[in-house]
């Protein structure tokens, strides 16, 4: 009998920024890399032979802790890969289920009936995962084994062990990051031992903890912005007069930053305006960064994530632009922007009697 360890990749960038990360290589965050730590501490009495894991970064990064932990060499393979969610990637939840509410509510509910251009189907996600984990099984008969994976991925495998079908897949509630499903491989049968296993985080640490999507339906839109190109303004009056359907003067934001014009983009939580986001690109010779010039959440949303998200938003443009660093300025004096920015991935890089610096490496 063969043990199999089949753990979710730590938090990571799409996870708090909102966005659909299936084959789109997002990092983990700073807590996600904590997360990992945590989860190298929890499986210290587990002595594994081997640890597979999806090529991904974010997958890869959440194993290394247990492979440095254990002295073994990380086996990377592709097929242990979330699935391929074509048009859909790296786009804003928000606005995947504003403008495809029914194909994205299939998406958890029904996914063998989802489909979108480019997307992979489900069958073949489950396929491939049964086929890779049983191979694996089948290389270190007897044995103990971490597999890492990715949330959707390790759900459809799930289904295809317990025969449950696509329809009835909300039974099988998604795995928190670094959560542990622990399976039995014997003669050629796969058994779930537990499932979503996430007792070695606690409620600082836990990325589930801070979310609601996952707990019921309906939940998810309450929680992710969509955005909307915008021409310029910072005025707040003028952002609560804005149509829910859309943003003033709606523009091209790509056409805009390559003409050297900032970018600039208007959130919105279900119908309702919720903030504005404006930045600028600076591609020097030795030097491309965007700078942020305007990041504006309604002062009743904050304290949510909202403001993450749109730094999320940023990221996913300035990375579009191939812009390595991402910059802000605010007041010497602003302690809680300040605050705000070292929790959003930030570091100071300078500072003067009236201006801090903050920056973020967004390379890959």
């Amino acid at each position: 009998m063969t043990e199999i360890y089949l753990i979710r990749h730590a938090e990571a960038e799409g996870n708090i920024y909102r966005r659909a990360h299936g084959h789109f290589n997002g990092r983990i965050t700073r807590r996600g890399a904590a997360q990992a730590e945590i989860l190298s501490r929890r499986l210290s009495s587990v002595k594994f032979d081997a640890v597979y894991s999806s090529d991904l970064s974010r997958a890869r990064s959440t194993a290394m802790p247990v492979c440095a932990a254990q002295g073994l060499e990380l086996v990377l393979t592709d097929q242990l890969r979330e699935v391929d969610i074509g048009a859909w990637e790296d786009v804003a939840w928000g606005n995947i289920m504003h403008e495809y509410p029914d194909t994205s509510e299939l998406f958890n509910s029904d996914p063998a009936r989802w489909s979108i251009d480019g997307s992979e189907k489900y069958e073949d996600v489950q396929t491939r995962m049964r086929d890779a984990i049983i191979s694996i099984a089948k290389s270190h008969e007897g044995g103990t084994i971490a597999v890492f994976s990715h949330g959707f991925a390790i759900r459809a495998f799930l289904c295809a062990v317990l025969a449950i079908p696509s329809e009835e897949i909300e039974s099988v509630r998604y795995c928190d990051n670094t959560a542990i499903n622990l399976l039995k491989y014997d003669n050629d049968a796969i058994t779930v031992e537990y499932h979503g296993d996430n007792s070695h985080l606690n409620e600082s640490s836990s990325s589930f903890a801070k979310q609601t999507w996952w707990r019921g339906a309906g939940k998810r839109l309450a929680e992710d912005l969509r955005y909307l190109p915008t021409d310029d303004t910072r005025d707040a009056a003028f952002l609560d007069g804005l149509p829910g359907g859309g943003g003033a003067g709606a523009t091209d934001a790509a056409d805009a930053a390559d003409a050297g014009k900032p970018a600039r983009f208007t959130a919105f939580l279900e119908e309702e305006t919720a903030g504005y986001l404006s930045f600028s690109s600076q591609d020097e010779l030795y030097d491309k960064a965007c700078l942020i010039e305007s990041l504006w959440i309604k002062p009743q949303l904050r304290g949510r994530g909202f403001g993450l998200q749109l730094i999320g938003q940023a990221v996913c443009e300035c990375r579009k632009r191939m812009m390595a660093l991402m910059r802000v300025a605010i007041d010497s004096d602003d302690s809680q922007s300040a605050l705000f920015l070292e929790k959003s991935g930030f570091t100071e890089s300078g500072r003067n009697d009236k201006k801090r610096m903050f920056e973020m490496n967004i390379s890959y």
